[in-house]
């Protein structure tokens, strides 16, 4: 009989930077080198985007929290990294404490070149508004902004995952395409070989799981944490962000972790303020359209909830606070991860594209965050 292979053994191996990074400081294009990317110089996201390897991110630069970069720097820093500056770009947010508790909180925005300074001014101007007078510190990150015919999330964290083995997909709802929940539980013990870090090809949308598959196995070889961010562009899958999921010293306790059921439900009467959406709702409000007619043709839908009590509304305009009865409500909602969108029944048609929504939201900080600074700001300025 042939003999079984030795059993693997893994060793902790925490999200490390293996690349350098590229900074525009005012005038200047510097490199950190990888033992000098940390998050104090450039930021979590940025420093999560080092430790992946090269094959499985775009290239990116940072602008540092004190920087003002010239145009002939960031022109530099785009013929570096061989981006094509006549593409659009995307700057996103890079918190020194953006941990993943306050995912969501903070900002990103699309740009071309010659934008770039003025978006990023923008940006700080409206954080410093926001959080003053406790505004926190945050680089921000560069990259081109990719084509993107499908995004998700890939991650084992606690709250899913009692085995860092198990993994969750979650692949957010697009036009033609209802949100999607695979799992991905790793059973290689026979396999010994090294996990694959080479490009994330993926001609066909139905292949996603198993090319995220790699990504998870090379975590799992590291026996980390981490939720991942990612991009498939129609024929490659790219990783956005990587944010490692701390546990306790000593491990976690399984009586302490809070696993995903598999329908997602809240009890009637638990909700003090946000209701379920209604038959008349899917009618009324545009972006609920999209998830009526998936229901229709026989998607299962995860349920939507509706906050409509104007004077809750202009309560939260009015004073900068939620109330405590929407705090209630937003500890209930965010047991899974919530996105915030907001519409109305008499919003002309031109401006409905650009009414706020939120990132993915998992706490009840970023979600009183966003509402407080985020929806309250566009609310008061008529966005």
């Amino acid at each position: 009989m042939p003999s079984r292979s030795p059993a693997v053994k893994r060793i902790f191996q925490p999200l490390c930077p293996i690349s350098s990074v590229l900074a525009a400081i005012n005038d200047k294009l510097v490199e950190f080198e990888a033992n000098e990317v940390t998050p104090n110089s450039v930021g979590l996201k940025a420093f999560g985007l080092a430790s992946l390897p090269v094959a499985w991110r775009r290239p990116f630069f940072v602008i540092p929290l004190d920087s003002t970069p010239t145009q002939a720097a960031i022109e530099k820093a785009l013929q570096v990294l061989c981006i094509n500056r006549d593409r659009k770009l995307i700057v996103r947010s890079s918190g020194v404490d953006e941990s993943m508790d306050k995912r969501g909180a903070l900002d990103s925005v699309e740009c071309d070149v010659e934008t770039l300074t003025q978006q990023i001014q923008y940006l700080r101007t409206s954080l410093q508004s926001r959080t003053s007078p406790n505004t926190p510190r945050v680089h921000w990150v560069v990259q081109e902004l990719l084509p993107t015919a499908a995004k998700g999330h890939l991650s084992n964290e606690a709250r899913i995952a009692e085995d860092k083995r198990d993994w969750m997909v979650e692949i957010e709802a697009s036009s033609g395409h209802p949100s999607e929940t695979r799992s991905i539980p790793l059973r290689t013990w026979r396999d010994n070989r090294p996990p694959r870090e080479d490009s994330l090809i993926c001609p066909f949308r139905e292949k996603y799981n198993q090319c995220l598959a790699v990504v998870a196995r090379w975590a799992y070889e590291r026996l980390i944490r981490v939720h991942f961010e990612w991009v498939w562009d129609g024929k490659e899958i790219y990783l956005v962000q990587a944010d490692p999921c701390d546990e306790p010293a000593g491990g976690v306790d399984p009586k302490d972790l809070v696993s995903v059921p598999k329908k997602y439900s809240i009890r009637k009467n638990e909700l003090r303020l946000f209701r379920e959406a209604t038959e008349k709702d899917y009618q009324d409000y545009r972006k609920l359209a999209n998830a009526r007619l998936y229901r229709n043709i026989g998607y299962e839908m995860v349920p939507f909830y509706v906050l409509d009590d104007q004077t809750e509304i202009q309560h939260l305009i009015e004073n900068e606070a939620c109330s405590e009865a929407l705090r209630s409500d937003l500890a209930i909602l965010v047991t899974r991860p919530l996105v915030i969108r907001s519409d109305g029944r008499e919003v002309p048609e031109e401006l409905k594209q650009m009414l706020p929504r939120s990132e993915e939201l998992r706490s009840t900080e970023a979600a009183e965050t966003w509402l407080v600074k985020k929806f309250r700001s566009d609310a008061l300025t008529g966005c």
